[in-house]
């Protein structure tokens, strides 16, 4: 498995996974113990239908925060994560990685990041192995469309999003959560 920081974020980072395959298909681990900084305690999966969906920007407060990790199991999406720690010296900035089956990416974030996507393909499935449990309730919504945080998407043509994620709030809405 390679590793690659994304330096400019502290604590992100990007691993590649080894693949082997065979006449009958392939095999691939996502986690292995020695390698991640985190007790597992949820493993989620995803579905899109659509290519032009976006998800996100979710994050959970104290003292339910997840750190992730995240893959692509089929199809192929841009991630996009959100700086939320005040005391980083990347507060509020915003980075962005594609993720696929294809290239076998899995990103990494650290408690106190946003994260969000738009999918690429249709049928687009994406992995989650988390720290902490969903808990509905500490769940908050960074709009996709905030204009602080100011993220360029990519136009997918119409794009598809939940009645959850149009009704995010804005940075000035999430201040006393930060």
């Amino acid at each position: 498995m390679l590793v690659h920081d994304l330096e400019e974020f502290q604590g992100v980072k990007l691993f590649y996974l080894n693949e082997h395959k065979s006449s009958i298909g392939s095999f691939k681990n996502i986690y292995e113990e020695n390698l991640f900084f985190f007790n597992s305690k949820q493993d989620s999966i995803s579905t899109i239908k659509k290519a032009g969906t976006i998800k996100g920007l979710h994050f959970q407060v104290k003292p339910y925060e997840q750190a992730k990790l995240i893959t692509v199991l089929n199809g192929s999406l841009i991630d996009f994560f959100v700086d939320l720690r005040p005391s980083s010296k990347t507060f509020l900035d915003h980075g962005s990685i594609k993720l696929s089956k294809s290239n076998n990416a899995l990103l990494f974030l650290p408690k106190g990041f946003a994260h969000g996507y738009i999918s690429l393909e249709d049928d687009t499935h994406i992995f989650y192995k988390l720290d902490n449990v969903y808990m509905p309730s500490h769940e908050k919504t960074l709009h996709w469309k905030d204009e602080i945080v100011n993220i360029d998407w990519p136009i997918q043509g119409d794009y598809q999003i939940s009645d959850k994620d149009e009704s995010g709030l804005n940075i000035k809405g999430l201040k006393e959560f930060l």
